[in-house]
Parts: structure tokens; C-alpha cells; sequence
């Protein structure tokens, strides 16, 4: 018997034998076996080894990884991130060092979002770099929005009437390590200069007790 498509659905025609019997039974093996396809499956797995053991996925199939709390999604031919619930954890910076962090990560649908303030405990060289979750990397010719405060002076965290607060970004410094950045005026454009330094980081001298606070999303690569 012919089938229809996309779905490989039977049907009977001229050319099918005369049996009810076989008829019905083709069709309806053939609309089980679509239903079977396109019903989206779920798994669990304890580690990545019995991830990677998984077999019969198909195109938009869950699974939980318990060991590192990760969702993923069969995307046809790789289990992609895609869910994780916030969770901390402690980057390497380059050129600050950080009195005390506060950073958190999450992912849904396939986006991870990262938030985070630092407390800036000495005078810093510039370039300021951060590495991102491991595992988590991201795709370097993404650009994505962003936002980087810095705030100045030694007034408590939610009380800013001592201090000033300036504006700049964060951008892809390498698949696992992103840059903080400033936007520079200039007679004709707006440049991009590096956060930190002695005298000018963000225009104001950098000193110990300032605040960095960021938030940003990426899709993971």
C-alpha cells in the first residue's frame, strides 16, 4: 500500500488487496508509528557517561543529567543545555582582585544568564577578564547586550549618595572567558577602552571598597 507524507501514513488504493483485515491493520501500525515519533521523550541519566550511552532520541527529547543538575535537549545529532537552575559559583579574574564576589548562573532555553557583583579590593592593572561556568561556554562571534556598573567610593552597597555610577559592558573575550569594557568618548565616535587601571578606569581613579556589578545572557555554544 502507498503512504502518505511526511508522516508515512498507508492508505489504500487500486493496487491494495482486498483484505479488511490487512487494510486496517496497516493503517493502523502506520499512525501508532507516527504518534511514537513525534511524542517527545524524557530521560534521566546519573552522569554524562550514561548520557552518552543513550540511544533511541529523537529531535526535541529531554534529559536530566543528576550529577550536575543540567537539562539537555536532542537537537538531532548532540544533547544541548538547556535548562539549569541558579546556581553560584567562583571565576578567575585577571587583573582585580576581588575583596568578595557575589555571582550566580541559570540557563533556560538554552541561554545562560549570569549576574554578579564584585568588591574591589586593591588598585587594579587593566583588562579585566572573568571566566565563565565550565561547560558553559560561549560562541565568540555572538554579540550580545549586556550591562556593567561601576560604582565609586566607600559608601555601603545600596546607599550610592557618596558614590557615582558609570556604565560600560561585557563582551567575548575567548569561548570561556569574557571582557569588561568601557565606552570612551571621543570628536567623532564612541570607542571601546579597557575596565580598570590605575588612574581611568572608568574615567574616575579605581580604588579599593568600588563595586563592579554585571548581568548578562548568552546562548551556550
Amino acid at each position: 500500500m502507498p503512504t502518505t507524507s511526511p508522516d508515512n501514513i498507508y492508505y489504500a488504493d487500486g493496487t491494495t488487496p482486498a483484505s479488511l483485515a490487512d487494510i486496517t491493520s496497516a493503517m493502523a501500525t502506520s499512525v501508532q508509528n507516527a504518534f511514537n515519533v513525534r511524542e517527545m521523550q524524557s530521560f534521566s541519566w546519573a552522569n554524562s557517561t550514561a548520557k552518552s550511552a543513550q540511544t533511541g532520541m529523537i529531535i526535541g527529547d529531554i534529559g536530566y543529567q543528576i550529577d550536575n543538575l543540567v537539562y539537555y535537549r536532542w537537537d538531532g545529532s548532540t544533547w544541548k543545555i538547556w535548562a539549569k537552575a541558579p546556581v553560584s559559583y567562583t571565576p578567575t579574574f585577571v587583573n582585580i582582585t576581588p575583596a568578595s564576589t557575589l555571582i550566580t548562573y541559570s540557563v533556560g532555553s538554552g541561554v545562560v544568564n549570569i549576574t554578579g557583583a564584585i568588591n574591589n579590593s586593591t588598585t587594579t592593572t587593566s583588562g579585566i577578564t572573568m571566566t565563565l561556568p565550565t561547560g558553559f561556554n560561549i560562541d565568540t562571534t555572538y554579540v550580545f547586550t549586556g550591562s556593567l556598573f561601576h560604582k565609586l567610593g566607600t559608601a555601603s552597597y545600596l546607599n550610592t549618595s557618596a558614590s557615582v555610577v558609570y556604565d560600560g559592558f561585557v563582551a567575548p573575550n575567548s569561548a570561556s572567558v569574557v571582557q569588561f569594557g568601557r565606552f570612551v568618548s571621543s570628536t567623532a565616535n564612541l570607542t571601546v577602552g579597557a575596565v580598570g587601571g590605575a588612574t581611568n578606569p572608568f574615567g574616575e581613579a579605581w580604588a579599593s571598597g568600588d563595586y563592579i556589578s554585571f548581568n548578562f545572557s548568552y546562548p551556550v555554544a
